[in-house]
């Protein structure tokens, strides 16, 4: 399924998340995204690197939207399109506006 095309970006990875060269600022907004998703709730000062618990809430939410679960974001991918999806629908409604 894709998502694209049917929301506006308020989110969007300047490079691959998971997949090495990870940049710190694409982190510090996958954690304000799922802080916003209740994927990922992180303090003020969370680490801005690729650690063990944002893998998980990757693969967690991979899991919820039927992806595959690799734990990566690539820019434009299916992933980074569904956290789109649901970032808009949670803005939207909440939670259940897209539980599937």
């Amino acid at each position: 399924m894709s998502f694209s095309g049917y929301f506006p970006r308020a989110f969007a990875t300047g490079a691959s998340i998971g997949a090495g060269g990870t940049r710190s600022a694409d982190i510090r907004g996958l954690r304000s995204a799922f802080g916003d998703l209740d994927y990922l709730q992180s303090p003020p000062n969370a680490s801005p690197t690729y650690t063990p618990p944002v893998s998980s809430a990757i693969k967690r939410f991979q899991g919820n939207f039927g992806l595959k679960q690799d734990g990566v974001i690539a820019p434009d991918g299916p992933t980074e399109q569904a956290l789109n999806f649901a970032l808009e629908a949670n803005r939207a409604g909440g939670t259940s506006a897209f539980e599937i």
